[in-house]
């Protein structure tokens, strides 16, 4: 299986906000991801807030026709260039983890050229006092915000029943079993926000364009080729 590497960005020129890795059409599901309600990731939430502006972002493939090890390890390199908003000094991307790797809790999943980035909850696990006090300390410091107790008091006593007629309509269709009427409708054709959209290129990177307006040098297609630039 070949890998590639994408940039999402907010204009094509500009500096990316999000850094990837994946194969076949993984670039533009987020742009289905982020609709999902279940979607909270400051990526996704940054990407529908695009969206409902009408705004579209810039897809752009860094380099494909890789192996996921190489894949992993552009990944990385690429997150590191740029640093993580908020987590690294001067970072300006939404990715949450450093790359290389999919989500701790991730099941199955092996770690390429790289460890876990956390052990926490694995079988065998010993603690230090050391981190047993310093991961006390942090949980004391985390309760003591008034909002967070409330949030793990709902959390317990369950969801809170705010839903709207057409939300209640959709859980009901779907513990029923039947199939969501608008669910898939609504992605398709021109409500897609990529609809007609095709890949361009200039030589040296590819990106998504609507045909009428491909600036001049852009031809039809992807870039092939293999670079760690």
């Amino acid at each position: 299986m070949l890998f590639y590497v994408y940039t999402f960005k907010t204009d094509d020129g500009a500096l990316p906000f999000y850094i990837g890795k994946g194969m076949s059409a993984r670039a533009t599901d987020h742009l289905a991801i982020c609709q999902r309600p279940t979607s909270r990731s400051r990526f996704h939430r940054k990407l529908k807030s695009m969206l409902d502006a009408g705004m579209s972002p810039c897809i752009e493939i860094v380099a494909d026709k890789l192996s996921e090890a190489e894949a992993l390890k552009l990944e990385i390199k690429l997150i590191a260039k740029y640093g993580r908003l908020g987590i690294d000094e001067g970072g300006i991307l939404l990715n949450v983890l450093e790359g290389g790797d999919n989500p701790p809790n991730h099941q199955g999943r092996k770690f390429v050229d790289r460890k876990s980035p956390s052990t926490k909850g694995q079988p065998g696990r010993s603690w230090t006092d050391e981190e047993r006090q310093r991961h006390s300390k942090l949980m004391r410091d985390r309760m003591s915000d008034p909002d967070t107790r409330e949030k793990c008091s709902a959390a317990k006593r369950g969801r809170p029943v705010n839903l709207s007629d057409e939300s209640r309509a959709k859980i009901a269709a779907s513990i029923r079993g039947s199939k969501n009427p608008n669910g898939s409708e609504a992605k398709r054709g021109s409500r897609n926000p990529m609809f007609g959209r095709k890949w361009f290129n200039n030589g040296e990177r590819s990106t998504l364009f609507l045909p009428e307006t491909v600036p001049d040098g852009w031809v039809p297609g992807k870039v092939r080729r293999r670079t760690f630039a």
